[in-house]
């Protein structure tokens, strides 16, 4: 036993000295990447701001480039053509996949979309159907406007009664009169209007039964093939990122005036940040959270819009990390509750009676073995060793399951 547990620890310490090497010549020689970012410098992108410069992309070896929209590109053809590695979109980006191109969303960060339609209070405009025959500013070229697309078709049934206008990205547009609604961020625009004493109001798609995700993080096909371990790596420093930012909303709010964009304004900043917390919903979902069965919904409203046809391939679309503790065919039977339950406990502790042959039982080593050991066995090939046997006498256990603190084979 004393041979056995010695080269247990004998492994495991090997594997430490191995990983801090790892870390440590990953650190010396960081790779520059850029990550594209959906619009100008803003609390939208809070996460990736701490991550940078609080150090954890530096720590896993990351020398990350925040590069800022580009009115006259789309953000996502910016990736596609080499300019960045990463980027941000937001469900649209599964509209360039049924398209044929090799996009994939690494980690989902908002849970829903902020984006909304603008007008004039004074113009009456308040549903889509007020829209028809109106001037209608939206992104359509860069797939941005996903959900305000989706609501317009779904109310309207036709684009050809609104006249649509490409994206100008200027809010004076729409209070000038050249367009009679605006597509905007409903965690930024109106806090300006407010500001400047001009009554508005909203057409929120949500309140027409269309609720997309929002902004989302993603790459390429060739990224992930060509730089697989540079993928867990940023996504871990990313994800870290935003539950820092989203922590210290104050702290990354002064970062951003004092280094990326001086004149913005702190109470809108501040404004943007509680809105975005409700877009990014960590308290009810773990960070990153994305499941198939909403895009799919995504695409089948696509698909009733006439957006895209009902056949088009899109597997491939959400990254499958091979580190995943859950295969993506178990995940696909599993619910929405349980998936969340599933990503907040890293580990199942499962009670197996040791005195009760031959399904659980002491061996002449003093190991747990027996028909539930063998079980919890088979079920962590699927499971990435995420259940942990417990060993103990009958009452112990049942207590223990009684109040919920284990599992029971």
């Amino acid at each position: 036993m004393k041979k056995r547990n010695k080269n247990i620890f004998s492994g495991i310490f090997l594997q430490f000295i191995l990983l801090i090497c790892t870390n440590a010549i990953a650190t010396s020689n960081p790779q520059t990447v850029t990550i594209q970012l959906k619009w100008f410098h803003q609390f939208q992108f809070a996460g990736y701001y701490a991550a940078l410069e609080k150090g954890f992309y530096a720590k896993e070896g990351l020398n990350v480039v925040l590069k800022e929209r580009d009115p006259n590109k789309g953000n996502i053809q910016s990736v596609l053509d080499g300019d960045a590695e990463y980027g941000v979109a937001d469900a649209g980006l599964i509209l360039t996949r049924l398209r044929g191109y090799p996009v994939v969303l690494l980690k989902q960060i908002f849970q829903h979309s902020p984006l909304v339609f603008l007008t004039l209070k004074q113009s009456g405009i308040t549903t889509p159907y007020d829209l028809i025959n109106k001037t209608v500013m939206i992104d359509s070229k860069n797939n941005s406007d996903a959900p305000l697309v989706a609501m317009l078709l779904q109310t309207i049934g036709d684009l050809d009664d609104i006249k649509t206008v490409q994206q100008s990205f200027r809010l004076d547009d729409l209070i000038s009169g050249q367009v009679d609604a605006l597509s905007i961020y409903i965690t930024n625009e109106p806090f300006t209007l407010k500001q400047r004493g001009i009554e508005y109001s909203i057409i929120n798609p949500k309140s027409y039964g269309i609720d997309f995700y929002g902004d989302n993080f993603f790459t390429t096909e060739s990224e992930i093939a060509n730089f697989p371990e540079r993928i867990k790596r940023i996504i871990r420093a990313t994800l870290k990122g935003w539950q820092y930012a989203l922590d210290n909303p104050d702290e990354i709010i002064d970062l951003i005036i004092r280094k990326y964009k001086p004149k913005l304004n702190r109470e809108k900043l501040a404004y943007e940040a509680r809105l975005t917390s409700l877009m990014v919903l960590s308290d009810v979902e773990p960070l990153g959270f994305v499941t198939r069965d909403r895009y799919k919904q995504i695409v089948e409203t696509y698909v009733k819009a006439g957006i895209t046809k009902s056949n088009q391939d899109w597997d491939g679309f959400l990254f499958q990390n091979p580190d995943n503790r859950f295969n993506g065919q178990l995940l696909n039977t599993l619910s929405h509750t349980e998936i969340k339950w599933l990503a907040e406990h890293p580990t199942i502790d499962v009670g197996i009676i040791n005195a009760w042959p031959p399904f659980g039982f002491l061996d002449q080593d003093g190991l747990l073995n027996g028909i539930g050991v063998n079980l919890i066995n088979l079920l962590n090939k699927r499971l990435a060793n995420v259940l942990v046997a417990k060993p103990g006498d009958w009452s112990v256990i049942y207590n223990a399951v009684k109040h919920k603190q284990l599992a029971a084979a």
